[in-house]
């Protein structure tokens, strides 16, 4: 009897042990399927639809990129609050180049990303070099760039863009579709060297030095892949608005830590995943377009 129950308590514990694996796993999937199901029940059907669908991955393209380069930036033990205003200095800046006749589309493109890049390697080069608290640095450069976004703009919106430009607002750039980019950046979280090197660095950055790696590099990479990433998203979404705005990005970068956090990123570094942190997008575009409708 005393050998049975042994192996019934053994079952048991066996048994819920493998199903919070499951639910640690695929819980937040979960939960995306939930809120959907509901949202349909309530809306009588309308949330469902094939043009709310394509309506709320339009939505989540920007905030889905953003979340990406946050969500490395996150794991290698960091923080960008400045995303946002990296999306309204791009947006200024590429509206600048993008009304028809002036450049081809290929300037503004290269505009945006490359603005993107010089803002996210700032901010790692002051964070790895300098040694400043990533929050200290990210809060003033903030501050910093929606401050030359404004003085570009003097508030103005800048607007009357070619259609090529207007084009990449259906969420393709240079042809390539946003969801491509997501994949890319799994891909070097989860299947690169350099990817491994950022987990290892949020996860115990004195044992990654131990281990020969070069933390301050793979923090400014970290922080440019983030600002590159935020310079794609700043692209994205002044073509879907049709506009350059000084403001444009304000509040995004909230938008982007909590849909690294709800997709399971650990803010103390060394734990997250790409793909569930696109769930997380999700489940904020989901809820907010459900409360819309």
């Amino acid at each position: 009897m005393k050998g049975e129950r042994t192996v019934e308590k053994r079952r048991e514990r066996n048994t819920q042990k493998t199903l919070l694996d499951i639910y640690s796993k695929y819980g937040i999937i979960l939960i995306l399927i939930l809120i959907m199901a509901f949202l349909t029940i309530r809306t009588g059907g309308t949330f469902i639809g094939k043009n709310n669908l394509l309506n709320i991955l339009k939505q989540i393209a920007c905030i889905g990129v953003l979340a990406c380069g946050q969500t490395a930036v996150i794991i290698a033990g960091g923080m960008d609050l400045s995303v946002g205003s990296i999306v309204s200095l791009v947006s200024v800046l590429v509206a600048s180049t993008a009304p028809p006749g002036d450049f081809p589309l290929i300037v503004p493109i290269m505009v945006g990303l490359l603005t993107g890049l010089v803002c996210g390697l700032i901010n790692g080069l002051a964070v790895a070099k300098l040694k400043i608290p990533p929050f200290i640095v990210t809060m003033s450069t903030m501050t910093i760039f929606a401050g030359i976004a404004l003085l570009i703009t003097k508030g103005t919106p800048i607007n009357h863009f070619s259609d090529a430009f207007n084009f990449i607002g259906g969420g393709k750039l240079l042809g390539i579709p946003a969801p491509i980019f997501v994949l890319l950046s799994w891909f070097l979280m989860r299947k690169t060297t350099l990817g491994y090197h950022i987990i290892s660095v949020g996860g115990n950055e004195n044992a990654a030095k131990m281990a020969g790696i070069n933390t301050v590099f793979t923090k400014i990479v970290a922080y440019s892949f983030c600002g590159l990433m935020s310079g794609v998203g700043g692209i994205l979404l002044t073509s879907r608005v049709q506009s350059g705005l000084a403001n444009l990005g304000d509040g995004l970068q909230m938008e982007a830590i909590a849909a690294a956090v709800i997709g399971g990123t650990s803010l103390s570094g060394g734990k997250g995943n790409v793909l569930y942190t696109i769930v997380g997008a999700c489940i904020i575009g989901v809820i907010n377009n459900g409360m819309d409708l």
